[in-house]
């Protein structure tokens, strides 16, 4: 499912400048999923849906009918449409129609709402009673609210979506209610309209403050929390600061913005640049204007100029050019604003030293002078200068100059970051793939998609188990007994890392691994039998200090053998890199033909060994559906083995 913000704001719309960045339209969500659509509420921002939707086919579930929340479908693009626009409310269907109807009454409106060519129908649900529309499984709920209030939790395709706008906590029961329905979600809609302040001269309204909603995210265990039904007095900075506050208390909280979009925790869309940041660990870079100039009532005149901007202009005075780098340093300015003429020292000099500096190089430098001659400007930006302004400069020129230069350098900023977590978070993604695959198996997967299988002439199987494993697993705990086999398999891990073997997976007590394989090698033979008998020897040790301080300890049966098998990927989601074939049947009927504390080979694998290996012949031995097969138990490689 995805959910996407068409009005954020509660109470009235507030299409001002300060409160765009999140949005001033009243309430309007939709939640798509398998081409299918709701539309939770119909504030003012359902105008701004209307003006999108292609659907024939509305359905819209309607949390209450105070204007906020229904004062958009007079302007709904659709109810002007031969569509089909279905309403569903807690009231009864005539009760529902006459509610809908009332606003686009004379003298409040010039058409009514039956006239529109839509064709309209009404449906009733019951609190608690869950219904379907479409994929989605809806159980509404109530919250409490003056005149009574609808949460929707909405569920499809094993995610989960819970919209609870206009609630006000106090009311036990309800507050219980909430929290149940709210438990799991993958994303929590909650009313935040008050600070801790404004509630306290609020009460009664039927509204939650963030930090309600942030407790409620946190108690109901959710994958994301969303602040909505923002109060028509927030600016985008006071949400900023909401959101800053709520994430100490529920990491995962953003703030709605119209137009954005989240599917699955991931945000993208319009607006969404806030939420993109907090997804991807990106640090917010606030506006910083570093003015390097002797005149102090230059320095007072623009700080004068950047007071009251929203958002805020951080600023900082430099009378002292050779302070000027480390307070830049210090500062890290988004915009550098640099006198042309100083005592003692070059403005161009300066800006050389700042493009010279590691932390302010890509720093936009303005250079201000009372100088307006051209060849002036063109040695300014031949020293590095961004921009040129004749001073003391307008204050609208000033502050576009600034919003400008600071936003590209601001962009390219988060791009880097951007870059750099992508990454990272590539890094670590190989690394995993390199835990599950081999390393040129996994290179083949990231570059075609897929994995050839291949057939090998010549390979090393190595099936290694554990002894009276589970006699000896009965007299551990759960916890000691997982720590133990990961002690050991983590040192089987090592052993085969070191000698260049791949580990292909641990089956119960088991431990299996091959060489030659996905990267046939000379010395493919070789290594695998120093990993056997590695293998062999630390368990012997194991074995020897938990003997002598009074334990119970497993001991290990190793068995190799060498032929030809086929390798590649099995598996749509948990895939794994594994071998078939003759060989590797033979190679763990070796091991259960083995003996305790002993490595266990074939004829097959002898002939591959120098004729230093020291081996004992063990004769024919019978294996079920082989017949005789010929072993030895191999005690070492010799003195004079290779390496």
């Amino acid at each position: 499912m995805k959910v996407t913000f068409w009005g954020v704001r509660g109470s009235i719309p507030t299409p001002m400048g300060a409160n765009l960045g999140f949005g001033g339209e009243t309430a309007c969500v939709t939640i798509e999923a398998e081409g299918a659509q709701l539309v939770l509420d119909a504030g003012s921002g359902a105008r701004l849906l209307g003006q999108t939707a292609a659907q024939e086919h509305m359905e819209i579930l309607l949390s209450h009918f105070h204007w906020d929340h229904i004062q958009g479908l007079p302007f709904f693009a659709p109810l002007y449409k031969k569509s089909t626009v279905r309403f569903h409310a807690q009231v009864s269907a005539e009760q529902l129609h006459a509610n809908l109807a009332q606003q686009m009454t004379a003298p409040f409106f010039p058409l009514e709402f039956d006239a529109t060519p839509a064709v309209k129908e009404y449906s009733q649900f019951m609190w608690h009673t869950p219904f379907a529309i479409g994929p989605f499984q809806i159980t509404p709920f109530p919250l409490h609210h003056p005149q009574d209030c609808t949460g929707f939790r909405v569920e499809c395709g094993g995610k989960v979506i819970v919209y609870a706008t206009d609630h006000e906590p106090g009311d036990a029961e309800k507050d219980a209610i909430l929290l149940q329905y709210a438990k799991g979600a993958d994303i929590l809609i909650a009313d935040a309209q008050y600070t801790l302040e404004e509630y306290a001269q609020r009460k009664g309204f039927g509204h939650s403050t963030w930090l309600d909603a942030a407790k409620l995210a946190e108690a109901a265990q959710v994958g994301r929390l969303v602040l909505f039904h923002h109060d028509p007095h927030h600016s985008d900075d006071t949400v900023r600061q909401i959101v800053a506050e709520a994430r100490k208390v529920f990491a995962k909280t953003d703030a709605a913005r119209e137009r954005a979009t989240l599917t699955a925790g991931l945000v993208t869309g319009e607006n969404a640049a806030e939420s993109v940041e907090a997804e991807l660990g990106i640090k917010e870079h606030p506006v910083r204007v570093l003015l390097v100039d002797d005149q102090r009532m230059v320095g007072e005149a623009v700080r004068r100029m950047l007071m009251g901007h929203t958002p805020e202009i951080e600023f900082k005075f430099c009378a002292d050019a050779a302070a000027a780098v480390a307070a830049a340093n210090e500062f890290a300015p988004t915009l550098i604003l640099q006198d042309l003429i100083m005592p003692g020292v070059e403005g161009l000099d300066m800006v050389r030293a700042f493009r010279a500096n590691a932390a302010t190089e890509g720093v936009p430098i303005v250079v201000l002078s009372s100088k307006e001659e051209a060849a002036t400007k063109a040695e300014s930006f031949a020293a590095g200068a961004n921009d040129y302004i004749v001073k003391l400069p307008d204050k609208v020129e000033l502050m576009a100059r600034i919003q400008h230069h600071s936003a590209a350098f601001v962009n390219r900023l988060e791009r880097d970051e951007a870059y750099a977590k992508v990454q990272e978070e590539k890094q670590k993604s190989d690394a995993l793939l390199l835990n599950i695959l081999p390393e040129a198996v996994a290179t083949e997967l990231k570059e075609s998609g897929n994995v050839r299988a291949m057939g090998f002439e010549l390979a090393g199987v190595l099936f290694a188990d554990f002894c009276n494993f589970t006699a000896i697993s009965q007299t551990m705990t759960a916890d000691e007994l997982v720590a133990e086999l990961n002690e050991c398999f983590s040192a089987f891990d090592r052993i085969t890392v070191a000698h260049g073997v791949e580990k292909l997976k641990t089956i119960g007590d088991g431990y299996l691994c091959v060489a030659g394989v996905p990267e046939p090698r000379p010395d493919a033979m070789l290594e695998l039998t120093r990993v056997g008998l590695e293998i062999r020897d630390y368990i012997a040790a194991r074995r020897k200090e938990k003997i002598a301080a009074g334990m119970q300890y497993w001991d290990v049966r190793v068995g190799l053998h060498c032929g030809p098998l086929v390798a590649g990927v099995v598996g749509l989601r948990k895939f794994a890199y594994d071998v078939w074939g003759d060989t590797v049947n033979l190679a763990s009927r070796m091991e259960s033909a083995g003996a305790p504390g002993r490595v266990n080979i074939s004829a097959a694998f002898r002939a591959q060994l120098p004729e230093s290996a020291v081996c004992e012949a063990r004769g024919a031995i019978a294996v079920k559906g082989k017949g005789e097969v010929e072993m030895f138990f191999l005690d070492s490689l010799g003195a004079d083995s290779p390496g």
